[in-house]
């Protein structure tokens, strides 16, 4: 999927036990699991950095153009402190964290 899917599917494949190490199961065999995401409107980071504002041209920088800056948005950034909440990362998802049938802490 695309858009709305690939975040689901990709959340998924963060949150999800099955292919943890690898593999699946299939008619009790063990085989490798590929998990492929195209396009996720939005991604979910499994640290606190993010990309440096320097990694984030506004300009095409072509196919083989690549950064390895990172940073933790600090409170200047425009990140309203919900940065790193589930969504955009991972945090308040351990338990206790949200009311009760909610995923994220709100």
């Amino acid at each position: 999927g695309h858009s709305a899917g690939a975040q689901h599917v990709l959340r998924w494949a963060v949150m999800s036990p099955v292919g943890a190490d690898g593999v699946t199961s299939y008619k009790d065999q063990r085989v490798p699991l590929t998990i492929v995401v195209s396009s996720p409107s939005s991604v979910i980071y499994l640290s606190e950095e993010r990309p440096a504002s320097s990694c984030r041209p506004d300009q095409d920088q072509g196919p083989h153009w690549s950064c390895n800056e990172f940073s933790i948005p600090g409170p200047d950034s425009n990140c309203d402190s919900n940065w790193d909440t589930y969504g955009a990362g991972i945090g308040g998802l351990y338990e206790g964290a949200s009311k009760e049938g909610k995923i994220r802490y709100e």
